[in-house]
């Protein structure tokens, strides 16, 4: 360390111990270096960007990985020319009173004819006055000294508990450059700012820089991929994984990204010749296995689906995603009792996997073990208020439980957060119309034609609910699509209807 300036020295600790935010991203690493490449003396900006929050420059947070961060805010700091070396030798860590009686000395180097003009408890130094140990905001049953070397503190109790506020995972926070004050201009910096900046509207910007400078890593593209993700836009999701997979074959992230994107835009084919290119790769990848028996069994290949989900879970008995499509398969061969089996251990192994509830929840109802049924729908809607499953499946059980007012509210939550799922609708439509709620399940119904307009059960329920409100020419058509049904119980009921019009 001696053989390097000040600033060399202070990069050496702070490519650790420089944290400015525990939100995402508090440093950008380089795509072109590895995780461990960096050495002494080499400049920091070429290896790492750090950014803070937009507007923290003030705030007093603190937090687990701040020394450097905190030190730099310090007059003591930007006056003179300390280093953390100025106070920490690496090679000689002092502990207990003989690591007070250093740092005293470390500061008197100074202030050595600071007089206080205040009295002091006797147990005061220099460091539990202007360097407190106090509690992090990030992980908040840590307590470390602070490194904002100040005169006076927060008039509060620092070491006071501090309660658990999870960050939501879908919280944005606006970045700026902290370090370097400038950012090198290289492609590789370039291409830094926009990955950390991408969530601020930078999808645009970090595209248009991979289009132009085509980078060999295929990190960068998995940061676009990402931020498309969020987008919920599988096919660009899809586009820039295979794009990262072009520069590395097989990298497994970018496989990891791509698969759940192929599944949503229903090209399981695909899918499935990537998998099986990476599980050569990785053949005890239970992730992998897992997904490529997913991707056969969405083909109806339920053979192969099962080879390939025993051999995911052999190399790992406690994948749940792994148990839970055994699950499924041995509902699809109709062996409840292994079905339910599998889907309690995948529970076990992830109480909270509320597919897993959902699917023990509907064999159950085929059980005609309502109660435990509705349990299993509700723990999942506990957990995620936004599985519109849960909530249709749920609504669809309480009205065979005789519990119609809550299944209505169940059916219209689902409706709601699946506007475009049809049986959603005609469920609610038929819930509906059964409790005479005539005119909001007409409503129902003509949602769902406007969805599939092919579904004779809603042109019959459409139609018998516009007789009841004497809209017998409505009526009429739609219980002539129904009657000519291939459907025979539907085809027949409608026919009984319309012969009442020609008597």
């Amino acid at each position: 360390p001696g053989r390097l300036d000040r600033k060399r020295q202070l990069e050496v600790c702070m490519q650790c111990h420089l944290e400015t935010s525990h939100h995402e991203p508090n440093e950008q690493r380089a795509f072109d270096r590895a995780i461990f490449s960096y050495r002494s003396g080499q400049p920091l900006e070429d290896f790492k960007l750090y950014f803070e929050p937009a507007g923290h420059e003030r705030d007093d947070s603190f937090e687990i990985a701040h020394a450097a961060y905190r030190l730099r805010r310090s007059a003591c700091f930007r006056n003179s020319q300390m280093t953390c070396l100025t106070c920490h030798d690496p090679h000689d860590i002092p502990r207990g009173q003989e690591a007070v009686a250093h740092y005293i000395e470390v500061c008197l180097n100074c202030h050595r004819g600071v007089v206080h003009t205040i009295a002091l408890p006797a147990t005061s130094t220099c460091m539990s006055c202007h360097m407190p140990k106090r509690r992090t905001d990030d992980a908040v049953h840590v307590v470390m000294t602070d490194h904002f070397i100040r005169r006076t503190q927060p008039r509060r109790d620092l070491l006071a508990p501090i309660a658990e506020t999870p960050t939501p995972e879908d919280e944005f926070t606006k970045v700026t450059l902290y370090y370097p004050a400038e950012a090198p201009h290289t492609p590789e910096a370039e291409i830094s700012m926009a990955e950390a900046q991408v969530k601020d509207n930078g999808i645009p910007r970090l595209q248009a820089l991979l289009q132009r400078y085509q980078p060999n890593s295929p990190d960068p593209y998995l940061v676009l991929a990402d931020a498309y993700d969020r987008e919920g836009n599988d096919t660009e999701v899809a586009r820039w994984s295979r794009q990262a997979l072009a520069k590395r074959e097989n990298y497994r992230p970018a496989v990891v990204k791509l698969v759940p994107a192929l599944f949503g835009i229903h090209h399981e084919a695909q899918a499935i010749e990537v998998l099986e290119g990476a599980v050569k790769r990785y053949p005890a990848d239970d992730l992998l296995l897992s997904d490529l028996g997913n991707a056969y069994m969405r083909l109806g290949e339920i053979a192969e689906a099962s080879t390939e989900l025993d051999r995911a879970v052999r190399a790992n008995p406690d994948r749940p995603e792994s148990l839970n499509l055994l699950g499924v398969i041995a509902m699809r061969r109709g062996d409840q009792l292994t079905a339910e089996r599998e889907f309690r251990e995948a529970l076990r192994c992830q109480p909270d996997f509320t597919e897993a509830r959902d699917n023990l929840g509907n064999l159950l109802v085929g059980k005609h073990t309502y109660a435990e049924a509705a349990f299993q729908f509700q723990k999942a809607i506990e957990t995620d208020s936004d599985f519109a499953e849960a909530h249709h499946h749920l609504g669809r059980l309480l009205v065979l439980m005789d519990q119609t007012p809550h299944a209505i509210a169940e059916l219209r939550v689902a409706a709601l957060q699946e506007p475009n799922d049809p049986q959603v609708h005609e469920d609610l439509a038929d819930t509906l119309g059964a409790t005479g709620n005539t005119a909001e399940a007409i409503a129902q119904y003509e949602q769902v034609l406007a969805l599939r307009s092919d579904l004779p059960q809603a042109h019959l329920g459409l139609g018998m609910a516009l007789l009841s409100q004497h809209r017998a020419s409505e009526a009429r058509l739609h219980l002539q699509v129904a009657a000519n049904s291939s459907d025979p119980d539907i085809s027949q009921v409608a026919r009984n209807i319309l012969a009442q019009f020609r008597e």
